[in-house]
C-alpha cells in the first residue's frame, strides 16, 4: 500500500515540477517579451 502510494506520488510530483518548471519558464519569456516592448515603446 506505501509502496504503491509512493510509486503514484512519485510520477505526479515530477509531472508538477516540469509543469512549474515550464510555467516559469513561460513566465520569465513573457516577461522578457514585455520589457523588451516597453523598451520598444519608450525610445521613439
Amino acid at each position: 500500500m506505501s509502496a504503491c502510494a509512493k510509486k503514484r506520488q512519485l510520477p505526479m510530483s515530477a509531472c508538477a515540477k516540469k509543469r512549474q518548471h515550464l510555467m516559469s519558464a513561460c513566465a520569465k519569456k513573457r516577461q522578457l517579451l514585455m520589457s523588451a516592448c516597453a523598451k520598444k515603446q519608450q525610445l521613439p
